[in-house]
């Protein structure tokens, strides 16, 4: 079944059975097996051939794989149709979609492949109470060039090298040069989803939606339950509220159990794989961690900037997981990075893939990374009296000028799709 079938499928049973979990006697039960057939939808599309590989071959022996495509972002709708079954238990009626509001919701095009994973309590809001107005399109718009640009001047350029260094792994690069690559996928893998998520925004406020902000300057934190306030915000929003408040959040039950439950289903979220399993149960060690260290003196005392070296190296090797193929791979370009593996051929040097372009883009990728425009509209503001104006006119003059720009750099590059499609 491809994507528009598992769409329809979706959205259709999500509709009945937000009926019976509005109207049923068994309001409980009807919500647990709706969420059961759609997890285990998510299941057998993502996660079923992995699962597989555990048994032995003796059983299920005419099953072993299914080879299904895995739709593109089968776990992004999947998700905001457990939201929707959720709230509308929750609210005890209050909500009362119809068959059009619930694929409105599940289907809503500029957050459909990859979110930003909308609530449904927020979204049925708006669906009636909505306005469209001019400034609301011209702003949209906007956003959805700083998002364009973004993607297509920043991050696949930045994704090029990355998977030149990658690639070139097997037949040796210089320490410097692993290094480099994982600094550089830090940046695409944030510049990329970041284009993404200001380009879906963009576009449903031309539509009188407001989703919500997904990234709030991620690489800034200086702890990793930091860091998950700032990165991927709705989806970190979703496991809180579907998730680690039910299992009792940090008032019911063992909060470090809780904790590490979310973040070992937050890794699977990810893909089906050992490397995004291992990611999250990092994730999860260091919040753990974290919340036992927050009220040591010794943790207060540390000083900020070694707790956001600290922070940031954690980040890298986590992304460094999310970008190999397999766990050997993870473990080979450790290797490299901390001299510990000797080159099989030829070693590519830093100097080799950073090109002045390169070097350049970089540059003004991490300056991006700190809130360093916030700051100037800020400084901006405070100086002159008709500051909204002018920065209109900027806005739309730069939006214009990174559309255009950003053409130019698609034109000239070959087709580099979202890293987030493939979850």
């Amino acid at each position: 079944m491809d994507l528009t079938g598992i769409l329809l499928v979706s959205i259709i049973f999500t509709y009945i059975f937000g009926i019976l979990v509005r109207k049923s006697k068994y309001r409980r039960t009807s919500l647990a097996v709706g969420i059961i057939f759609l997890i285990g939808m998510l299941g057998v599309y993502k996660y079923y051939d992995f699962a597989m590989s555990f048994i032995p071959d003796r059983y299920f022996s005419s099953y072993r794989t299914l080879d299904l495509p895995i739709p593109p972002g089968i776990s992004f709708f999947i998700f905001s149709s457990v939201s929707y079954l959720i709230d509308i238990y929750r609210q005890k009626g209050k909500l009362k979609p119809g068959l059009i509001d619930t694929a409105l919701y599940i289907s809503f095009f500029p957050k459909l492949i990859m979110g930003p994973i909308t609530l449904f309590s927020n979204f049925y809001d708006q669906i009636s109470n909505r306005v469209i107005t001019l400034e609301k399109v011209r702003n949209g718009l906007v956003r959805f060039c700083y998002g364009f640009a973004l993607k297509v001047i920043i991050a696949d350029p930045l994704g090029a090298v990355v998977n030149e260094i990658f690639t070139q792994v097997e037949f040796g690069i210089t320490t410097s040069t692993a290094w480099t690559g994982v600094l550089l996928y830090s940046l695409q893998i944030y510049f990329d989803f970041l284009g993404y998520s200001v380009m879906a925004i963009g576009i449903a406020l031309c539509f009188g939606f407001e989703l919500g902000k997904n990234f709030n300057y991620p690489y800034i934190s200086t702890s990793i339950t930091e860091f998950w306030r700032r990165w991927h915000i709705s989806l970190s929003t979703w496991f809180r509220d579907y998730l680690y408040i039910p299992l009792g959040g940090n008032r019911r039950g063992n909060v470090y159990v809780n904790v590490m439950i979310v973040f070992l289903a937050t890794g699977i979220w990810h893909g089906a794989s050992w490397t995004f399993i291992v990611w999250g149960i990092i994730h999860g060690i260091c919040n753990i961690f974290e919340k036992y260290m927050s009220d040591k003196p010794i943790y207060q005392k540390t000083p900020v900037i070694l707790k956001w070296l600290v922070t940031t190296f954690i980040i890298g090797i986590g992304w460094l997981l999310f970008r190999s193929p397999t766990f050997s791979f993870f473990i080979d370009y450790m290797a490299i990075m901390f001299g510990q593996k000797d080159s099989i051929s030829t070693e590519m040097s830093t100097s080799f893939f950073m090109t002045s372009k390169i070097m350049f883009t970089t540059l003004i990728a991490i300056v991006l990374s700190f809130p360093v425009i916030p700051l100037i509209k800020e400084r901006f503001g405070s100086i002159y009296k008709n500051a909204d104006v002018v920065n209109t006119a900027v806005q739309n003059i730069f939006a214009l000028a990174m559309l255009i720009i950003g053409v130019l750099y698609m034109v000239n590059s070959t087709y580099s799709p979202f890293i987030y499609f493939q979850f």
